[in-house]
């Protein structure tokens, strides 16, 4: 063991890790090398911060053509405990409560990207859906257009489409027509 040949090294986050004779490795090497260097390089996107809603004063409100409400309105039918948004309004459907449940994580959370685990808890806290699988469900809604799914099996997370943005909007607006 002693003309062992050891070498650990990470490039652009990928890790490489070998051990044997000097000339097998650096054999091993130079083909990671040359599969790192021909793959694209994942693009972060620079961080910018969530803009801050417009202020309406009773001179002029504000008027956007694609919020039918002011979004800090949205504490009148939703709440948020720890990392669960939950209704504090019934939904039509159990699909407009999910895609409640969504918008609420993407305006009182930040959370673009949410599991089927938190959904699930958001439906359960705020009462009186029956559902067993969650997965199947935002499967289908997925497949409507109104969301978007993105990993596998159990990784898999859910985010608002444009169309379900517009459609969520609409729901709430009606929600909180309800309650003011």
């Amino acid at each position: 063991m002693e003309n062992t040949y050891r070498l650990k090294i990470q490039i652009h986050g990928n890790l490489f890790e070998a051990e044997g004779d000097r000339e097998t490795v650096q054999e091993q090497f130079q083909a990671f090398k040359e599969m790192v260097t021909q793959a694209p390089q994942p693009v972060t996107p620079a961080f910018r911060p969530p803009p801050e809603l417009p202020k309406n004063t009773p001179e002029q409100p504000t008027v956007n053509a694609f919020v039918p409400f002011n979004e800090q309105s949205l504490g009148k039918i939703m709440r948020l405990e720890a990392k669960v948004v939950s209704l504090t309004v019934r939904a039509k459907t159990v699909q407009d409560a999910l895609l409640l449940i969504v918008y609420g994580q993407k305006v009182l959370r930040q959370n673009e990207l949410c599991s089927g685990g938190v959904l699930l808890s958001g439906l359960v806290t705020s009462g009186g859906y029956s559902i067993d699988r969650v997965d199947r469900l935002l499967h289908n809604m997925g497949l409507a257009g109104d969301l978007i799914v993105t990993g596998e099996h159990r990784a898999k997370k859910y985010r608002l489409s444009n169309s379900g943005l517009v459609k969520v909007r609409q729901i709430a607006a009606d929600l909180l027509a309800t309650v003011a």
